[in-house]
């Protein structure tokens, strides 16, 4: 009998470790999703662009940095060529350019879902790289505003878009078809003097 009883008790026991077992077993299991879940939670709110994140951070403080490089072609007889001459051109370059990118006035609404900000582009020359400096460089072409407007003469074919075009000639008046301008100037606009007299003469 005493023998029949330690065997009940070695059973139980046996039966108390087993769910001891178990249930540490699930504990742990338990215990390692809430864990995975919760760094899970802790990285997506990192990897979100929201405000504070550390994505945010990165993100706000990045300066983009690009080298652009730009080869131009000048003019070497303009007089002959304007004259019926063959043209001759030279290659000029490169001018190197950094572009930097920057996000300015960074804002959000109320409610943290809505981000608004400006991007502000800078371009310098990098003098080290570049062929020369783009302000004292010059580089003769073609006036591209006029021979617009007279390749737009050419082919009209409605005599009121003839008369208008010939009064917008008469308008901007005679102007060179070969202009100098320096590389910045080429690259980065300027104030060309036949839209400046078109635009003057149409809104005053």
């Amino acid at each position: 009998m005493g023998k029949v009883k330690g065997l009940f008790a070695c059973q139980s026991v046996l039966i108390v470790l087993l769910v001891l077992s178990l249930a540490g077993m699930i504990g742990v299991f338990v215990g390692r999703d809430a864990i995975r879940n919760k760094v899970k939670e802790l990285i997506m709110q990192e990897e979100t662009l929201t405000n504070g994140s550390m994505v945010y951070e990165a993100w706000s403080r990045s300066a983009n940095a690009t080298s652009l490089e730009f080869y131009l072609f000048t003019i070497k007889n303009p007089d002959d060529f304007v004259n019926g001459g063959e043209l001759e051109i030279e290659e000029i370059g490169p001018f190197v350019y950094r572009e930097i990118d920057l996000k300015i006035n960074v804002s959000w609404n109320e409610d943290q879902t809505l981000l608004t900000y400006y991007d502000n582009t800078t371009y310098i020359l990098q003098l080290d790289k570049s062929y020369g400096s783009d302000v004292t460089t010059n580089v003769t072409t073609v006036n591209l505003v006029m021979v617009g407007m007279e390749m737009m003469l050419d082919h009209v074919k409605s005599k009121l878009a003839e008369t208008v075009i010939n009064y917008l000639l008469n308008i901007i008046g005679k102007e060179k078809f070969i202009i100098t301008k320096s590389v910045k100037e080429i690259l980065w606009g300027y104030q060309d003097p036949l839209l400046y007299k078109l635009r003057n003469s149409f809104l005053k």
